[in-house]
């Protein structure tokens, strides 16, 4: 998990109109996730037009991102990247 990454997307791009424009929703994997790196794997991805990514995470509360212990405010902050996650009480 430390390089690499890859795009699976078996069916294709996944294309949405948004008002007159569109979204391409797009999920990764392999690799780590760390937003303050822009390191996005094992994420899904909301790119705009031109391939545009801003993943929307507030700076300060994903400065200190742990890709094993991840914080729960850094994942919930970002509205353009969606970190799966396991539910509260499940262990891994």
């Amino acid at each position: 998990m430390i390089c690499g990454g890859g795009i699976w997307a078996p069916a294709g791009p996944q294309i949405y109109p948004v008002a007159d424009s569109y979204e391409i929703v797009v999920p990764t994997g392999n690799g780590q996730i760390d937003p303050a790196r822009h390191d996005y794997a094992n994420t899904v991805m909301r790119l705009k037009p031109g391939l545009k990514f801003d993943s929307g995470c507030d700076i300060q509360q994903c400065a200190n991102f742990d890709s094993a212990n991840p914080d729960k405010g850094c994942m919930e902050s970002c509205k353009n990247l969606f970190i799966p996650r396991l539910s509260a009480g499940i262990a891994r």
